[in-house]
């Protein structure tokens, strides 16, 4: 079965599930390095019986922070949504085209979060970003450009539409949400910052990509 999944796909799952396997051994550490934290100087992430553990914003959190998860509910609806809509564009530009995409939408997703929440609201606390949703959205996003009237099924609630209106609602959903902060703890603007990226990139640069043919018989024969 995981043999099946295009080579891409296959190692950012993989890496998702190892990733949060290090944060059950070393919660606050990875949190601290890995996580995309706010420019704010030190910040206190927790008190342990070796110290205080204190996280600093690192240019290399706007990648690292999307293999971090914070639960498995979290890594469950980034997988599944990745397996469903990965395999279809990494088929078609190749493993280390989808690899970039996927990356630099992770970074845009995690630069526009970190722009639009960079100092916490008066009384409230600060907080981190982590979580793959930005090359996530990034993808779902650049599906339904190209297979616009391919029907989906939305996971809450199970009702399937068209992959354009789905890319719709959760664009419609992700302003408004992240805009209001009816719903706190999530990462709206991370979601919208990666269904930009990918936007970007499809018109700049996917859009002509074109995975490359196998090479002749008499190359990869003995």
């Amino acid at each position: 079965m995981l043999s099946q999944i295009p080579a891409a796909t296959r190692l950012l799952l993989l890496s998702f599930a190892v990733v949060f396997a290090l944060q059950q051994l070393w919660p606050d550490p990875m949190l601290a390095r890995f996580g995309l934290w706010p420019d704010l100087g030190p910040i206190l992430v927790a008190r342990t019986s070796e110290g205080p553990v204190h996280a600093s914003f690192h240019w290399w959190q706007f990648l690292s922070h999307g293999f971090l998860h914070g639960g498995i509910a979290h890594l469950l609806l980034n997988g599944v949504v990745l397996l469903g809509f990965g395999p279809a564009l990494e088929l078609r530009w190749g493993a280390a085209r989808f690899a970039l995409f996927f990356a630099l939408c992770v970074i845009g997703g995690g630069l526009a979060q970190w722009l639009l929440t960079a100092a916490p609201a008066p009384g409230e606390g600060v907080s981190v970003t982590l979580g793959a949703s930005g090359g996530v959205f990034g993808v779902v996003t650049v599906f339904a450009l190209l297979y616009p009237r391919q029907r989906v099924l939305l996971l809450i609630p199970p009702v399937p539409m068209p992959a354009w209106l789905l890319v719709v609602l959760f664009a419609v959903a992700s302003t408004v949400l992240g805009v209001t902060g009816w719903v706190p703890g999530i990462a709206h603007f991370a979601h919208l910052g990666g269904m930009v990226a990918g936007l970007l990139l499809w018109f700049a640069l996917a859009r002509h990509w074109r995975r490359p043919p196998p090479p002749p018989r008499w190359e990869i024969e003995p």
